[in-house]
């Protein structure tokens, strides 16, 4: 779903601009599956499947999907005729939903993908190659990302009342090599490894008597821990070294109250007080100059 304008009122991170929501399906009250196979030009092969029902009647739901997709490359690289621009991608996805009565109910969630291979081309203009699926590098591209996340949402309901308390968990490892000056010659290699983990926890309660005023209030928590290694290698000056840390937590009290006049007019307020604290400290390493120094952010 696409919400347009600012949405910070209502829940999560400000978002002054809108927000783009991916709501991924639920779990089917009966058992049902599919199998997707799939192939093309490039050696293309693409596999994906599901299987979702009921684990215990009216009570428990399940739902496992996953996916594969494995492509060669069609960015040729003159030198030793590699390729880039390929795709090997795997991917798993459960979710849980227990209904604990009529008014209660939890979903749980979880997902893991995985990329390899290659990756994306980039290309230098005036390489001297006209072909744009062209190019000459002397080092192998290689990269490795890697993705996890856990969230689970909590709803309670009264006669007039709802509380959803939705918390997350996400890591991830992104690996990648490249030969960054874009000819056959050793002038520079790019490596960067960049770690991160957030958490966050949100809670919400609304009104839903169903009358012409309707409100809502929440609390929002959110922190993250990004580091990242970037090594660059070049025979003229030797390796340079950036280690980074960012570090960020926010805070977050919002409310938002709507009252319905007539069928033509309504009147909507809303609030939100954020407290965002961030800091970052580059280490940087140039063992060719003997300097060794830190730059705090």
């Amino acid at each position: 779903e696409v919400l347009r304008g600012p949405q910070g009122t209502l829940y999560g991170r400000n978002s002054t601009g809108g927000s783009i929501n991916l709501l991924t399906r639920s779990a089917s009250r009966d058992l049902t599956g599919r199998v997707d196979l799939g192939a093309g030009d490039y050696d293309l092969l693409r596999a994906s499947g599901s299987v979702s029902g009921p684990l215990k009647e009216e009570k428990v739901f399940g739902l496992l999907s996953a996916g594969v997709q494995d492509r060669d490359g069609y960015h040729v690289n003159l030198v030793d005729s590699s390729t880039l621009d390929d795709n090997e991608y795997t991917a798993f996805r459960g979710k849980l939903d227990v209904d604990f009565s009529q008014r209660s109910r939890l979903e749980l969630s979880g997902w893991i993908p995985d990329q390899g291979g290659a990756g994306s081309a980039a290309k230098a203009l005036n390489d001297g190659f006209p072909n744009a699926r062209e190019s000459m590098r002397d080092a192998t591209q290689t990269q490795d990302n890697e993705y996890s996340g856990f969230t689970g949402i909590f709803t309670h309901s009264t006669d007039n009342l709802e509380l959803v308390s939705l918390s997350s968990v996400q890591e991830s490892t992104t690996d990648l090599f490249l030969d960054s000056d874009g000819t056959a010659f050793p002038f520079q290699t790019v490596g960067t490894i960049l770690d991160s983990e957030q958490i966050s926890q949100e809670l919400r309660l609304s009104s839903t008597d169903g009358g012409d005023g309707s409100w809502q209030v929440g609390l929002f928590y959110f922190e993250e821990d990004i580091v990242s290694d970037f090594e660059l290698q070049s025979p003229f000056l030797g390796p340079y070294l950036i280690d980074s840390l960012v570090e960020t937590q926010s805070f977050a009290v919002f409310g938002r109250y709507a009252h319905q006049v007539n069928d033509r007019v309504g009147l909507y307020a809303g609030v939100r007080y954020n407290d965002d604290d961030k800091s970052a400290v580059d280490t940087q390493f140039f063992p060719a100059f003997g300097l060794n120094f830190s730059i705090p952010q």
